[in-house]
């Protein structure tokens, strides 16, 4: 029966020596890490743009008197394509001899010279024995004509063309009192997408242990062998 009771207790204080410690152990909480990813195009200035903001951008082709030609039913249209821009004229009834184009900022007026001085004339040529005609022109030659335009600038073009039924043009404007007419065309910037993150470091808190009394029984100050008790 003493060895019974003295296990007993013994049990009682190893428990109470354990839920002290369980109380007192230290609690972890790790907040995640956060990624926060936010996306925006931005538009880049440089040199050669992109494209065009119609791609192609076309004009009624017109056979006659620069004033008043009649329409063709036909088009000359000009398209950004790789590092040119390329002027396209129509096929028809019409036999072409030579082209001529120019292009300037819509900036500045379009030159009312003889379409022989335009400044991209080299770029063009004639083909199919004078069924078709067509320019290649260089971006990087139309920035060194224009070293001030921007990879977003409107421009000026007009396309004119000696055919064998007299002067072939594109476009409605009117240039002064010269043979040509214009339209307009953009040029477009290259767009990019970049990426911004936004990383929160993980956070650690933690717990101060706590510690509570250990709790006994009433204390035992004599232990009666003859009853095993303690008085």
């Amino acid at each position: 029966m003493k060895l019974l009771s003295s296990r007993l207790f013994l049990s009682f204080c190893f428990l109470e020596f354990l839920f002290a410690f369980v109380d007192a152990s230290p609690g972890w909480r790790t907040r995640p890490r956060l990624k926060a990813h936010s996306f925006h195009s931005r538009q880049s200035t440089a040199w050669p743009p992109s494209g065009h903001d119609s791609n192609p951008t076309c004009a009624d082709f017109n056979i006659g008197a620069s004033d008043s030609g009649s329409a063709t039913g036909s088009q000359v249209c000009v398209a950004v394509s790789g590092s040119n821009v390329i002027v396209t004229y129509p096929s028809g009834s019409w036999t072409y001899n030579e082209v001529h184009v120019n292009i300037n900022p819509s900036s500045s007026s379009p030159p009312t010279g003889a379409p022989g001085q335009y400044n991209f004339n080299s770029q063009c040529s004639v083909g199919g024995g004078g069924s078709s005609a067509s320019c290649t022109i260089p971006l990087s030659a139309i920035k060194t004509e224009c070293p001030s335009i921007g990879c977003d600038e409107t421009m000026n073009i007009i396309t004119h063309a000696d055919v064998n039924q007299g002067t072939g043009t594109g476009g409605g404007v009117q240039v002064g009192n010269a043979a040509g007419k214009y339209f307009n065309f953009k040029f477009k910037c290259p767009t990019t997408s970049s990426t911004s993150t936004t990383t929160t470091q993980p956070t650690t808190t933690t717990t101060q242990p706590v510690t509570r009394p250990l709790q006994r029984g009433p204390p035992r100050h004599h232990y009666d062998t003859s009853h095993d008790k303690y008085y």
